[in-house]
């Protein structure tokens, strides 16, 4: 509905508005997101303030939005999947989540070796983050030999604390989710999208 009302010359602020305006859910990271902005706070600090969820998932399952308003562009994907991510996710790991789905979504239009893809999602996040380094370590357990089952054992001593609903890591970290998406395109795609 944003881009629909104000074209694509939209921001987190922006994003921030209709994010109070319609989201429904009111759990986690969404409920605090909505909280900050209705006291008054603007992004990125409405994805910060007082907000355990600011590392977790909630922002990348709305990369393909961005992935597919830009197909082909990671770079306007990612620069807008970063604007969407401060809202409620400000200052976390979630952001650099949704950026690195939302370039390799972008990119999976046209390209289908999925390393190159990955490659390409990595180039849009800071390679300290903890999402980078979840995914080159899933990467490497791959070319290293190590079975899925192998792989998700070593990335959850690695990554995660333990696990609820929301799958909350230690420190809380979430990290496992966009390290597995990898692992699972690498091991069960042969590298490949036709395969």
């Amino acid at each position: 509905l944003a881009l629909e009302e104000q074209g694509l010359h939209i921001d987190s602020k922006i994003l921030g508005q209709y994010f109070n305006e319609y989201m429904i859910f009111t759990h986690a990271e969404y409920g605090v997101a909505k909280t900050n902005l209705r006291a008054g706070l603007q992004p990125p600090v409405t994805g910060t303030f007082h907000n355990k969820f600011k590392d977790s998932c909630g922002s990348y399952i709305r990369s393909d939005i961005w992935a597919c308003l830009f197909p082909g562009n990671p770079e306007k994907a990612a620069e807008y999947a970063f604007e969407d991510a401060l809202v409620d996710h400000g200052n976390g790991e979630g952001v650099y989540a949704e950026v690195f789905m939302a370039a390799m979504e972008s990119v999976a239009f046209y390209e289908r070796d999925i390393r190159k893809l990955i490659d390409i999602g990595l180039s849009y996040i800071p390679e300290e983050c903890t999402v980078s380094k979840a995914i080159r370590d899933a990467i490497r357990t791959f070319d290293e030999g190590m079975s899925v089952e192998q792989t998700r054992e070593y990335l959850m001593q690695h990554y995660i604390g333990h696990l609820e609903w929301h799958a909350i890591a230690r420190e809380d970290e979430e990290k496992v989710e966009e390290a597995m998406r990898a692992v699972h395109a690498e091991s069960l795609g042969s590298r490949d999208f036709n395969n």
